[in-house]
């Protein structure tokens, strides 16, 4: 009893203190709506019409406190309601999450995941909302690496899957040895989906199983790119080409040494290093059986790869510089 006469009593403090309040035409102060609210949630707000004096004053506090509650509650519903909506939404959007397995400096095995999301409203350029920039540097890495743009991603966000669209990795090796990418997670995309390596031509389905590749210490640029579609760059090991076709490294001379049969016809020859890197290009206009490129320059001894671009095909031949 001495509770519902002090309950009666607060209503009544609350009610002047509402009524001064909209006297000196201020809006109702910070301290009144926590109050009001406090209470609503320990006791139930239309009960509460019962308890207060029966007054103009406290009818007005009363119908304040429902007000408030009733709009607390509506703006609970329609969040959660756009928390749902949301969640659908991004459950929608194509997405891969690829996995990158390495070793650290202390030998432990570790596992680091990159996300990227496709949709027709982003590019290769910076989107914000889509884009996350990594800021961690680690010896041994892998990202998203867009051209003109220094940022490492973690999470990007480009446009829809095509058949041609290839979406640029960069890795980094602490270390010499081997490394793994697997497939973490799809969403919402249908096609397979490979790892192509620019430098070599090959493909690696990354839709069936996890790739290993074995790499030497160093940044790997230009040269790895999720993409849609395999590979069709022709190798001279299982292809036609070997028969009419001759390359090789005359070191002696320092000369890409390159011997054809009339039917090929040669556009352009680039020697390649290991990371990916272009070291030598030659644009050829003068067709001919056979070219002795010369290497102008010393380059760090090595294989390195003659990727050549013919009317029959781009072909590759691996070749050792002494």
């Amino acid at each position: 009893m001495n509770n519902f006469k002090h309950t009666q009593k607060l209503f009544s403090e609350i009610s002047t203190f509402s009524n001064n309040q909209q006297h000196k035409k201020k809006k109702i102060h910070k301290k009144e709506i926590f109050f009001l609210l406090l209470l609503s949630i320990f006791f139930n707000t239309k009960s509460f019409a019962n308890l207060i004096p029966n007054t103009a004053a406290s009818a007005k506090v009363c119908e304040k406190l429902i007000s408030i509650d009733n709009n607390y509650k509506k703006t609970l519903k329609e969040n959660k309601s756009n928390q749902n909506a949301e969640t659908k939404i991004k459950e929608l959007i194509p997405m891969i999450k690829l996995g990158f397995e390495y070793k650290n400096p202390e030998d432990l095995n570790l596992h680091h995941q990159i996300a990227i999301s496709f949709l027709a409203i982003n590019s290769f350029n910076y989107d914000k909302g889509y884009d996350s920039e990594s800021f961690k540097s680690n010896k041994t890495d892998m990202y998203w690496k867009f051209a003109n743009d220094h940022r490492k991603y973690v999470i990007a966000g480009v446009q829809e899957i095509s058949e041609d669209l290839e979406v640029p990795l960069e890795i980094t090796m602490g270390y010499s040895g081997q490394v793994n990418l697997m497939l973490d997670k799809i969403q919402n995309v249908s096609r397979e989906i490979y790892i192509k390596d620019k430098l070599t031509g090959n493909s690696y389905h990354i839709t069936e199983e996890k790739i290993n590749l074995t790499l030497n210490k160093g940044m790997y640029s230009n040269r790895f790119v999720l993409a849609f579609k395999k590979a069709t760059v022709l190798s001279l090991e299982n292809n036609i080409l070997p028969k009419e076709t001759t390359i090789y490294a005359d070191n002696k001379n320092q000369n890409i040494v390159i011997s054809k049969n009339q039917e090929i016809a040669i556009h352009k020859v680039a020697l390649i290093n290991i990371l990916g890197k272009q070291t030598f290009f030659w644009n050829i206009e003068e067709q001919k059986n056979d070219y002795q490129l010369t290497l102008k320059n010393q380059i760090p001894k090595g294989m390195y790869i003659v990727k050549m671009n013919t009317n029959k095909g781009t072909i590759n031949k691996k070749v050792v510089i002494e």
